[in-house]
């Protein structure tokens, strides 16, 4: 996924530090149940002695008395040490395995009731297991790590498989791309490095082989203070609408390839899709608002080819996005010329 400049702030995201939720936007309000809460994400840091990250390890969850009977695993964990587990955990005691390569640590664990929905835990392993990261020193900054999770518009449904990533705003000329991250079956996500402080944008969007999938699902501007501020947890909350229809040619042809996008008057959301066969488009998960549309079809659009500049339709038109789904066509401003030998 590129860097883009088009994120926005969305009106259902949290941000967390250490315990307590502080409000990014207006109208924050608890989710999920108690049933919910029983049950916790867990994020994690795995640490050498003497504080060197390590990478690579994978991290198994076993109730305490049955080794046998995994209650969650994770992925390797990335640069930063980081992980996160494929299924929530309740309150008990638990052994948390650490394992790299042949070698494998045990760390016990007791989780407790808790009214948040996550828990981040620190397992201390023996410094042979940091391997080349044993003699790294630590930033002089000390950096802010950042985990998350993206959930549907209800607030409560994991949203497995976006790609989340986002930019560091400095100034107005350069910007600092975060590389994606991938969520888990859980919607769980972690940045694979430590964050200088510093304003940021972060985005989740939908990760497909189809082009007309692609959109961004949801976004948040994300201030990051300067140490002792260690950990912060981001709650990406995904919209309630959607937006559908197809692109035409002035012959009322279907455009295959083109670019419909969505801005939002006096922010900087947008959302924008290619259209695929049919020159239909989709856009899932739009936030709900009133939004300018346009579409456009390029140069590589596929089977056409432009005649003279980008043609765009003749004018943005004004929607109005809710809970129903929004249906809009657009035509093109000029016909398209098929290119010999193309599908159409």
């Amino acid at each position: 996924m590129g860097c883009r400049n088009g994120l926005g702030e969305s009106a259902a995201a949290w941000l967390a530090v250490g315990t307590s939720a502080v409000a990014l936007a207006g109208g924050l309000a608890r989710t999920g149940t108690a049933a919910a809460n029983a049950r916790l994400a867990i994020f994690g840091l795995v640490a050498a002695v003497g504080g060197a990250p390590v990478s690579g390890c994978r991290v198994e969850a076993f109730p305490l008395g049955r080794p046998h009977t995994a209650s969650g695993q994770s992925g390797p964990a990335n640069r930063a040490g980081m992980f996160f587990l494929d299924k929530r955990l309740g309150s008990g005691k638990y052994v948390f395995e650490v394992s790299q390569g042949r070698a494998v640590a045990r760390v016990p664990v007791t989780i407790t009731k808790s009214a948040s929905w996550y828990r981040i835990l620190s397992l201390r392993v023996p410094r042979a297991m940091a391997g080349s990261n044993a003699r790294r020193k630590t930033s002089r900054h000390g950096g802010v790590r950042i985990f998350g999770q993206v959930t549907g518009p209800n607030g409560t449904m994991p949203l497995a498989g976006m790609s989340v990533g986002g930019q560091r705003l400095m100034g107005w000329r350069r910007l600092v791309c975060l590389r994606p991250q991938v969520s888990n079956r859980l919607g769980l996500f972690a940045f694979d490095g430590r964050l200088r402080p510093g304003l940021y944008w972060i985005r989740a969007e939908m990760v497909s082989r189809h082009p007309a999938a692609r959109g961004v699902v949801a976004s948040a501007r994300l201030p990051v203070a300067a140490p002792p501020q260690k950990e912060i947890v981001l709650r990406l909350r995904a919209g309630a609408g959607s937006v559908g229809g197809r692109v035409f040619d002035s012959a009322g042809q279907p455009v295959v390839g083109a670019f419909v996008t969505l801005r939002k008057k006096g922010g900087l959301t947008f959302f924008d899709v290619r259209t695929g066969v049919g020159g239909r488009y989709l856009m899932r998960y739009v936030a709900p608002g009133k939004y300018t549309a346009s579409a456009l079809c390029s140069f590589g659009a596929r089977g056409h080819r432009e005649i003279g500049k980008k043609l765009r339709v003749a004018g943005p038109y004004v929607i109005v996005v809710g809970r129903r789904p929004v249906r809009k066509n657009f035509r093109l401003g000029r016909p398209l010329r098929a290119v010999p030998g193309a599908a159409g």
